[in-house]
């Protein structure tokens, strides 16, 4: 197995990479047949495969549909790079290359997504100490019940926080939280008008629906219930069907924490119900986009790519990393 981190333009390659997403099958201007595009990956990055197919419409279109979100295949075709999308990329003729399932006695999962490079048990000890700092008796007890839970914890440790952005990896959204209630405490102790309770308790919860939302073995996905309820929506049904299991737990609160969870994307066209109400949402805003930002350029600075100004294509523009 070649590593998608050690290609290089001019290789010709047969390899195993996970089948991280596919695109509608498009048709050719000038002649009969269609080709589509799919992306593999592994857990040193991913690439776009473009499948030119052939004469036969019929052996296109089976191919395509046969390919899953998550199957591993091995492919073989030659590494060009693709000046229109100003990247590498695999070309694959039918008849010349090929694609072959493969059989999940021939790889092992852990080669395919990457992971922290973290302490997990750590990160999650450390989440649990900040929720026992929870003055508030009724918000602490509403993060006990996530996170004491024997099914829900470890979901929570390993689910990533994003399919193909920020922290999209094992453990993503672990890390991910845990720097966020670590900015939001920060920002509390400039602000002592904020209530740090609400705020924190909030920033620990308002990402829960992700353990659902998302699904991975050898690719991360959306999973049915994220694709028809969406991140947001599951966490604050979550969050709202343990607050209602509670006997005492203040309805204001209550309100103010679904608020939260719900508007703080802050962009109703970003799925948020309704614009800031509560300087505590507002915070919570731009702390989670601020460590998702961050993350984003660790990562192309983590990228081997012998480049003073490394392009990373999901920032989109080069970063200086220097030597």
């Amino acid at each position: 197995m070649i590593p998608i981190s050690e290609l290089k333009e001019g290789d010709s390659i047969t390899s195993m990479y996970a089948v991280r997403r596919k695109e509608t099958p498009r048709e050719y201007r000038n002649k009969e047949g269609k080709y589509f595009f799919f992306t593999v990956g592994d857990k040193t990055g991913d690439i776009v495969v473009k499948f030119w197919g052939g004469a036969d419409l019929n052996r296109t279109m089976e191919t395509y549909g046969a390919l899953k979100v998550g199957d591993v295949v091995e492919i073989s075709g030659d590494v060009e790079f693709d000046r229109f999308d100003d990247r590498l990329v695999v070309r694959m003729s039918e008849g010349i290359h090929g694609i072959r399932f493969c059989s999940g006695s021939e790889y092992a999962v852990s080669d395919f997504l990457p992971a922290s490079d973290k302490d997990l048990d750590a990160l999650y000890s450390q989440l649990l100490e900040r929720m026992s700092e929870i003055g508030d008796e009724h918000l602490r007890h509403l993060v006990s019940l996530f996170l004491n839970d024997e099914d829900f914890g470890p979901a929570y440790r390993s689910a990533p926080a994003s399919m193909m952005h920020h922290h999209n990896y094992i453990g993503g959204l672990l890390e991910h939280t845990l720097n966020v209630v670590g900015l939001c405490d920060r920002v509390a102790d400039n602000y002592p008008e904020l209530n740090r309770d609400l705020l924190v308790t909030a920033a620990m919860l308002y990402d829960v629906g992700k353990v659902s939302g998302y699904v991975f073995t050898t690719s991360i996905d959306i999973s049915d219930e994220g694709q028809f309820v969406g991140n947001l929506a599951l966490s604050y049904s979550m969050v709202k069907e343990k607050v209602e299991s509670m006997d005492d737990f203040p309805q204001e609160m209550a309100l103010k924490l679904f608020h939260i969870i719900l508007s703080h994307h802050g962009d109703r066209e970003k799925y948020s119900t309704k614009r800031f109400r509560l300087p505590e949402v507002c915070v919570l805003h731009y702390a989670d986009s601020l460590d998702a930002q961050v993350n984003e350029f660790l990562v192309a600075l983590g990228e081997e790519d012998g480049e003073n100004w490394p392009y990373s294509k999901r920032l989109g523009h080069a970063v200086y990393k220097g030597e």
